[in-house]
């Protein structure tokens, strides 16, 4: 198995790429995937590519309705977008994405 891949974070804890950033901040409703797939994801909570790209293959295939065609349209959506399964990330980073989101749709 391939190491995950880490994204540079600056002394402020933002993250250097903005399109990363963005990216990460997209919600899975927004970029492509199939309906069966946004309601297996939703009901995994798993609502943002951020939320997404921290699992693994092997976690994503535990949820129930998620088999390797799925597994392979996310995995696409992913790369389309630059990202990839297993990144890691700071997770206070990530809920400051989140919630930098929640503030800006206000």
């Amino acid at each position: 198995m391939r190491p995950a891949k880490t994204y540079p974070v600056t002394m402020g804890g933002q993250i250097e790429n903005t399109d990363i950033e963005q990216a990460l901040m997209t919600s899975i409703y927004d970029v492509g995937l199939s309906k069966r797939t946004v309601e297996i994801l939703r009901k995994a909570n798993l609502t943002s590519l951020a939320e997404l790209c921290l699992k693994i293959e092997t976690e994503l295939l535990q949820y129930r309705g998620i088999g390797l065609r799925t597994l392979y349209e996310i995995k696409e959506v992913l790369t389309m977008h630059g990202l990839s399964l297993g990144m890691k990330f700071d997770s206070h980073l990530i809920k400051e994405m989140s919630n930098n989101r929640i503030n800006s749709d206000w």
